[in-house]
């Protein structure tokens, strides 16, 4: 049914409700008594007239006599039923009949509630109030589940653009979400758990290795299976599993990343491209714990509306969460869709560095200036386009000016070359706040961050972490290498080898 134009009213207006009575003397009560309320009044004689009313522009709540010419109320109500559910608009009965057979015929018809006649007004009020609550309520959880099956929905595109087998499960090995690759690894699963999985996939090559290992304790925050295991079918095949514990306080759930990656290794003797494996099991638990944070926020708060007492203002506050949430899980998607590989940036690209150096650093000093940039410039051109050099440069950059932490500092940028190995150095220093050891030796993992970090599940509870990781995949797909040295309270510095153009003479 369509009741948008009432819904939009009464979240911009007073709450409106509809009094329909052939008395005229009654009307004008319960309008005087309504208004004095807060309430908006509208009135109508008879069941047509209040049919009439509320298909042109619904009320909020509706006040019906049952005893009226023309149309009674019961038939009224009859008849509002096959276009308004309750949750939608509520409907009192007002009646001078107190038998309870007379009573459980009007609640047969559709009515929400009923008040006597003469009528009570702290009854009324108490009523109606309670009605209105109830709609409200129900419309907000209904928008509640709207924007939870959008956040899943995105949630379940990232899972199943990814290229493994994903699947996370409980502390009782239960699978709660699995991505399509996984069930198309496996075929069909009768028991949603994760030793079916290893049953399953890939015709079962697994499984032995798999129940050997899971005899450690599943509590381990990291698990892995790495191994070649010869094929049925003969020939050399290599699987590898990762999973990582998101721990959630009383319990936790784990990230299973299953590949066949027979072809990748293969090819790892030609090519440096490919991420360390383990850096997908991180990759994927820092997906999970943000959106899971994010799930858990909305979740939280659309049960929190569906309770009949909820305040305005607490209402309000869990609107404002799901909003919020929602916001979240699609920047979250957005910083990801910028880490992808393009084999145009390699090969036969070149670009000169000195020239991206000079503009990454304008455009930061325009934002910045109580930050010095000191840039030893050197006439060097690298195998690498513009777009991935840029990338490069602006996330190292950005780092060493958020390391400042707002303060006066400076960040020195030294470009040189080296015909004899044919590979350029850029090195990237700030005087910043610098980090510990612990914190170097995970600085190149996805969603690891020093700013909001969530030590107990190791990654940034706001999604972000990728600048480095991005730096790392670029620098190594196109041949290079990237190293990180730093000191707590004194600074860091990054330095990134790659690849010389083939005329590049370098200085």
């Amino acid at each position: 049914m369509n009741s948008e134009a009432g819904r939009e009213r009464d979240e911009r207006s007073p709450e409106t409700i509809l009094v329909v009575d052939d008395t005229a003397t009654n009307r004008l009560l319960l309008r005087a008594l309504l208004q004095k309320e807060g309430y908006e009044v509208e009135e109508a004689e008879n069941g047509i007239d209040c049919l009439e009313r509320c298909k042109q522009n619904p009320p909020n709540a509706v006040l019906l006599d049952v005893m009226m010419p023309v149309m009674d109320g019961l038939t009224a109500c009859i008849e509002l039923r096959k276009s308004f559910s309750k949750d939608e608009l509520p409907v009192i009965m007002v009646t001078t009949k107190i038998e309870s057979a007379d009573l459980a015929e009007g609640m047969a018809a559709g009515a929400s509630d009923y008040v006597t006649k003469p009528i009570d007004r702290v009854v009324l009020l108490a009523r109606l109030a309670n009605q209105l609550q109830f709609a409200r309520s129900q419309r907000e959880l209904l928008e509640a589940k709207r924007g939870t099956e959008r956040a899943l929905s995105v949630q379940n595109a990232i899972g199943d653009s990814l290229p493994d087998a994903i699947c996370v499960t409980d502390a009782e090995g239960t699978i709660v979400y699995a991505n399509q690759h996984l069930y198309q690894a496996c075929g069909s699963l009768s028991e949603q758990n994760i030793r079916e999985v290893f049953l399953q996939i890939y015709d079962g090559r697994l499984r032995e290795r798999f129940e050997s290992a899971y005899r450690e304790p599943i509590s381990l925050p990291f698990f892995l299976v790495d191994e070649g295991i010869e094929s049925l079918g003969g020939g050399f095949r290599h699987y590898h599993v990762i999973s990582r514990v998101i721990d959630r306080g009383e319990d936790f759930l784990r990230v299973w990343v299953i590949r066949d990656d027979t072809r990748e290794r293969k090819l790892e003797r030609q090519i440096n491209d490919e991420l360390k494996m383990d850096m997908v099991g991180i990759f994927a638990s820092g997906v999970a714990h943000n959106f899971n944070n994010i799930m858990g926020g909305i979740v939280a708060s659309a049960e929190f509306l569906a309770r009949p007492d909820v305040s305005p203002e607490r209402r309000d506050k869990c609107s404002s969460i799901i909003q919020k949430a929602v916001s979240s899980g699609m920047q979250l998607t957005r910083r990801m869709s910028s880490i992808r590989k393009h084999d145009s940036r390699f090969g036969g690209n070149s670009s000169r560095v000195e020239e991206i150096v000079i503009e990454v650093c304008n455009r930061k000093r325009e934002k910045h200036p109580e930050v010095s940039f000191e840039i030893s410039e050197s006439d060097v051109s690298v195998s690498l386009d513009r777009v991935a050099l840029k990338d490069i440069l602006t996330h190292l950059v950005d780092n060493a000016v958020d390391s400042l932490g707002g303060a006066s500092g400076k960040v020195e940028i030294v470009v040189s070359a080296s015909p004899g190995s044919r590979t350029a150095e850029i090195v990237v220093r700030d005087s910043g706040r610098g980090m510990g050891p612990d914190e170097l030796a995970r600085a190149f993992e996805p969603f690891y961050s020093t700013k909001n970090l969530d030590v107990a599940n190791r990654v940034s509870v706001e999604g972000n972490g990728l600048g480095l990781f991005t730096v790392y995949n670029i620098a190594h797909a196109a041949g290079g290498d990237v190293t990180l040295d730093s000191t707590k309270g004194v600074g860091t510095t990054a330095v990134v080898t790659l690849p010389l153009k083939d005329d590049s003479v370098g200085a």
